[in-house]
């Protein structure tokens, strides 16, 4: 990232808050591919790029709704397999759950699970 020019006589509030900017803007890429790091490097700010990386994350409208489409249908004809204990059928079940509710087009309840 590019190194942080420090204007004098700020006051300690503004100072605070471009110190933790400059920690979070150098702490974030280090965990990204470079694809996704490539996309953020020149944001200005770790806000900017928190934005951009749950964007990146989310996808659009285009790529959510198959997505969901999908999920649903797995969700929909779930049924447990005939070697599955019923605590792995559960968890099965609920990656299923969280991936939708992740989504974010429906929240399924405990009570729809």
């Amino acid at each position: 990232m590019k190194p942080l020019i420090r204007p004098n006589n700020l006051p300690k509030s503004d100072e605070k808050e471009i110190h933790s900017n400059a920690i979070a803007q150098n702490s974030l890429p280090k965990s990204l591919s470079i694809g996704v790091f490539n996309r953020v490097y020149s944001l200005k700010s770790a806000h900017e790029i928190w934005n951009t990386l749950k964007e990146l994350q989310k996808g659009t409208k285009n790529v959510m709704e198959p997505k969901y489409f999908s999920i649903k249908e797995a969700f929909n004809s779930f049924k447990i397999l005939s070697n599955e204990l019923a605590n792995d059928m559960y968890l099965h079940l609920n990656v299923i759950a969280n991936v939708l509710n992740e989504i974010g087009l429906t929240k399924l309840s405990n009570e729809n699970i």
